[in-house]
């Protein structure tokens, strides 16, 4: 973000001073501070927000497809990290259970599912094995997430299928088109709606397609999802970058109240800032 930080300030000096401050640690982040007169200030920290995401997202854009040197770079990462590791164990022993032409991932486009997605690709790609077989699920998504899904399967190099809505009634239409499938990989973790006491293999429950869900993440925290996707340079979608921590539909989804940074102009920090894992559903009604 070099560039971007130098552009910004630029742009601003003798307005606003701009500075940035490498901050220790795993993630290798970078503090940026400006300083100036409050009008101005808040106009640099706007346009350096824009600045930002658009990098992120021109980066994603121009970057080749997932390779085997992406793969073995999540594999290398997770050595050292426990949950992480964890996490490649589990689809490991999904694909040793069960054949690839009988996985798929469910695939909404949302930074747990992307977690996941890169994961899950990391071992599909050291093993060679065949395309990743996604569930989409459309049901009233932001057209930012059909974007960012759109962009993962020319980069991963995805299989998706998509369907309407409800996910039951989706789930059982793939199954039908899709005979054989036995086991669906999902970005859950332990503290969404009804994951309190699952495990990383559970069948589905009565009343649903009979399969065998896989739970890679289960465990991981807001703060943990964040930090791989950062330090490894993972695409998520935009919409993260405007304060949603949380995504649903377009109905029941909008952006955090903690992470408002200017709420006369409507603008937000990125997820990756919200500090308190409890309140990454703030945005969701």
């Amino acid at each position: 973000m070099a560039r971007e930080l130098a552009t910004l300030a630029a742009r601003w000096r003798g307005i606003v001073a701009v500075d940035s401050h490498p901050q220790s640690g795993p993630d290798h982040r970078t503090r940026v501070t400006l300083e100036g007169p409050e009008d101005s200030t808040r106009a640099a920290k706007r346009e350096a927000l824009e600045l930002l995401a658009e990098a992120r997202r021109r980066r994603f854009l121009d970057r080749p497809a997932f390779g085997l040197d992406d793969a073995r770079a999540v594999v290398a990462y997770a050595e050292g990290r426990p949950r992480v590791a964890e996490s490649l164990d589990v689809v490991r022993r999904c694909y040793d259970r069960y054949p690839a032409d009988q996985v798929f991932l469910s695939f909404n486009g949302g930074k747990d599912c992307t977690a996941v997605l890169h994961l899950v690709a990391s071992v599909c790609k050291v093993r060679n094995l065949s395309k990743l077989l996604c569930l989409y699920v459309e049901e009233d998504t932001f057209p930012e997430v059909d974007e960012f899904v759109e962009q993962a399967e020319r980069y991963y190099g995805l299989d998706i299928v998509r369907k309407r809505g409800p996910i039951k009634a989706a789930l059982r239409s793939l199954l039908e088109e899709k005979e054989g499938l036995k086991a669906g990989i999902m970005g859950t973790r332990r503290n969404d709606p009804g994951a309190a006491n699952v495990d990383a293999f559970t069948m589905t429950d009565p009343g649903w397609p009979a399969i065998m869900r896989v739970f890679p993440i289960l465990d991981w925290s807001y703060a943990d999802v964040w930090s791989f996707l950062l330090t490894n340079d993972v695409p998520y979608c935009s919409l993260y970058d405007k304060g949603y921590s949380s995504l649903g539909t377009k109905v029941n989804t909008k952006p955090n109240p903690l992470l408002v940074l200017d709420e006369e102009d409507s603008v937000y920090l990125p997820a990756f800032l919200l500090s308190e894992d409890s309140a990454e559903r703030q945005g969701r009604r």
